[in-house]
């Protein structure tokens, strides 16, 4: 058994060589992620800072323990997908030779060891390549998070003594998980109906697909539902979660729904034609190719669209809820005096300063960190005319549902790093706040805003004049409202677009290896359906641009799919920025769809004029007479 294992893996690598890069990158992401997210999670508190940094400092660092968990997990999981996507293509592709393996006497369990353990030395193979690997991403890495701002620039993880070896046990780990899936295909394969390709192995959807299909369907269909009603953060992840299941659940159905898609492509010739014929005949291989593409574009394009139109739907929210004329800008306390300037009607400033609402009850871990606003409850209504602040005039914190939602309850103990200011009141959101915590003037100290960020809206009832911009700038920077609204919608933008680089970056590098490696193991068995093909009257030229034609009609289908998956959590963020707010905020970024649609065409097309290159330099005939 261990020499057939050995001679498999050694006959077949081309088929493995993706899965053995996807295992290599997959522990080299785990092992630097892993380290990062303990120093991250380890990292002291500057002693010598003041209250008010050390909340910044745990608030931004518990993004970075966020981002790179989310990497890590990403990692995995993309890592499992494209190897169980590799072993379930190659079985298909080796059903005849596993057939006649149960012919002369093995059983179900000896074909599920060879598996097993042809995955066991794939993924310790990887591992080892990855260990070293990993010390170079660990500094793409940490270059990449401190670059964004997600933890400090002299950021230096030490490596924990059993990283090593828990990063080689990760690369069995993955394959193996990998390959569960597809080597309990193998009870399912009689002999018989495999070398005559008749029964389970004609179906073009297994049972489990159509199972594991429509539970996924439903999924997406229930988040989609639910997201209304989840607040904004709740909202904005259900939104995101959308697009997940629907790529997943299109790359499931994928062996009907993509070649009946990619049919529909227009297509002239005998090369189209017989393209068209192939994707009929070979729908397993078809779904293979298109399956890394829908969840690339899913993932890739849904996660923008709702980071960037939740951040836009609270710019709308401000629009709509505040009335100014111009905002002044700048930093620590205002005073009363920008009120006294001319043509000044009203001014209400807010403080932007870092809190933690822990609970008072006995359960543990209850508690939110937020960025919360300092207002002062009177002189919030002159610009928020709708705002209802009577629970904050009675010196009540209001919250966003988000954090009513957190397990606080109706009080909690409010403080700023280890400053205590005190059990407040608990009430719902109010008008402008775009659910973010409102705290009274009163209940802060003037030392805690000192450094915070301070921003006052203006009412000039639309005279605005020289003396009032001269009197108003001795507090800092002014602006119009407009152009106030339209810098916090290009910041919101910006802080959403770091986050979906340093994420989704990882998410593009593995689909392109799992496309690219499911386009080499489908010609690589079609060695002899080229040499028939040029048997049959085809130049080589011709053979080639039916192989590229046939790769790009599937990856349209896939394109097709992905791009309507990422359309559902547009729908869903549409849907929930209209009931937050009353106002739908869409925004769709069309340049990344032309960049992800022209980078996919041209990666793809590159790949399958390569491998059908390759599949085709032995003349026909010597092709044809060989045995296998």
């Amino acid at each position: 058994m261990r020499a057939v294992i050995i001679n498999g893996l050694r006959e077949r690598w081309h088929l493995y060589l993706g899965s053995f890069l996807t295992v290599a990158l997959g522990v080299g992401l785990a092992q630097s992620s892993l380290v990062l997210l303990l120093g991250a999670v380890r990292e002291p508190v500057p002693a010598e800072a003041s209250p008010v940094d050390q909340m910044r400092f745990q608030e931004t660092n518990l993004t970075a323990v966020t981002v790179l968990a989310v990497m890590l997990a990403f990692a995995a999981f993309l890592a499992v997908a494209i190897i169980g996507s590799t072993f379930a293509f190659t079985i298909a592709q080796r059903r005849r030779e596993l057939a006649l393996l149960r012919l002369v006497g093995a059983g179900v369990a000896d074909l599920r060891r060879v598996l097993l353990g042809e995955a066991a030395l794939l993924g310790g193979a990887g591992a080892a390549v990855g260990v070293v690997a990993g010390a170079g991403l660990q500094r793409l890495e940490t270059a990449l998070v401190s670059h964004y701002g997600f933890v400090p620039p002299h950021f230096a993880p030490a490596w924990p003594v059993w990283i090593i070896p828990a990063s080689l046990a990760i690369g069995p780990c993955l394959s193996i998980a990998g390959v569960l899936v597809a080597a309990r295909r193998i009870q399912r394969v009689r002999p018989l109906d495999a070398l005559r390709e008749t029964g389970e192995q004609a179906r073009r959807l297994t049972v489990l697909r159509l199972v594991s299909g429509s539970v996924l369907g439903l999924g997406a269909l229930a988040l989609f539902a639910a997201a209304p009603y989840g607040g904004r953060a709740g909202g904005q992840a259900m939104a995101m979660c959308v697009a997940i299941a629907a790529s997943l659940c299109f790359a499931a159905l994928a062996p009907v729904i993509v070649p009946a898609l990619a049919v529909a492509v227009p297509r002239a010739g005998v090369g189209g034609r017989l393209s068209a014929a192939n994707l009929r005949d070979a729908a397993q291989r078809s779904a293979s190719i298109a399956a890394p593409v829908i969840v690339l574009c899913g993932l890739l394009l849904s996660q923008p669209i709702a980071m960037l139109s939740f951040a836009s739907s609270r710019v709308d929210e401000l629009h709509a809820t505040t009335s100014a004329d111009l905002v002044v800008t700048g930093t620590g306390p205002v005073g009363a005096g920008i009120h006294d300037a001319t043509g000044v009607i009203g001014a209400s400033t807010q403080y932007e300063l870092p809190v933690a609402l822990d609970s008072t009850r006995d359960e543990a871990g209850a508690g939110t960190t937020a960025d919360a606003l300092v207002v002062d409850p009177a002189d919030y209504t002159s610009v928020h005319p709708s705002a209802d602040v009577d629970a904050l005039a009675a010196g009540a914190v209001t919250t966003g549902v988000d954090t009513v939602g957190s397990g606080l309850g109706g009080q909690a103990e409010l403080r700023v790093g280890p400053v205590d200011l005190g059990v407040v009141r608990l009430s719902g959101s109010v008008a402008g706040s775009a659910g973010s915590v409102l705290i009274p003037r009163r209940r802060v100290p003037t030392d805690l805003l000192a450094d915070a960020p301070a921003t006052t809206f203006v009412t000039t009832g639309g005279n605005v004049t020289a003396a009032t911009l001269r009197d108003l700038a001795r507090f800092g920077h002014v602006q119009t409202f407009t152009a106030w609204l339209d810098a916090q919608r290009h910041a919101g933008h910006d802080a959403s677009s770091d986050t979906l680089v340093v994420v989704l970056a990882l998410g593009v590098l593995y689909a392109v290896i799992g496309v690219v490696n499911s386009i080499a193991i489908a010609a690589s068995d079609r060695r002899r359906e080229y040499a028939a093909m040029r048997a049959a009257g085809l130049t080589r030229g011709q053979t080639l641009r039916t192989a590229v034609l046939e790769t790009w009609m599937v990856v349209i289908a896939g394109l097709v799919l992905g791009i309507a998956a990422a359309a559902a959590t547009a729908a869903a963020a549409g849907v929930t920025t209209r009931h937050l707010t009353g106002t739908v905020a869409l925004v769709v970024p069309w340049p990344l769809l032309g960049a992800t649609a022209a980078t996919v065409l041209g990666v793809t097309g590159a790949a399958g004029l390569w491998t059908a290159w390759s599949a085709t330099r032995d003349r026909p005939v010597v092709v044809l007479q060989a045995r296998t």
